[in-house]
């Protein structure tokens, strides 16, 4: 699912800078051979101040309509969304691995 194809109210959701950070790192967990959408989004900051932390919330969907989430935590929003997309792509991973597993034994 490239950007351009991601609904309207997801788009809406991600911030300006987030956009092109999510899209970038769900690209590089594709040549990896982890193949997701985004669904939905969410961020938000857990504490204010100049020790600020903040949280990234990404609903990934996979070729087969199946969900899953990825959660990053940050000083940074941007990283904190990076974080959250590695940690789709480490789910989707982790499915694939434990899917071809059982359908193996």
């Amino acid at each position: 699912m490239e950007l351009a194809e991601v609904p309207a109210r997801i788009k809406e959701k991600l911030t300006e800078h987030a956009r092109p950070a999510v899209e970038l790192a769900r690209r590089q967990a594709a040549e990896l051979g982890v193949e997701f959408g985004v669904r939905d989004y969410s961020e938000h900051a857990l504490t204010a101040g100049s020790e600020a932390s903040a949280v990234a919330y990404i609903e990934a969907e996979g070729p087969d309509g199946s969900t899953w989430w990825g959660v990053g935590m940050d000083s940074s929003i941007l990283e904190a969304s990076l974080h959250a997309v590695v940690s789709a792509a480490d789910r989707a991973r982790k499915r694939a691995g434990s899917s071809a597993g059982s359908s193996a034994g």
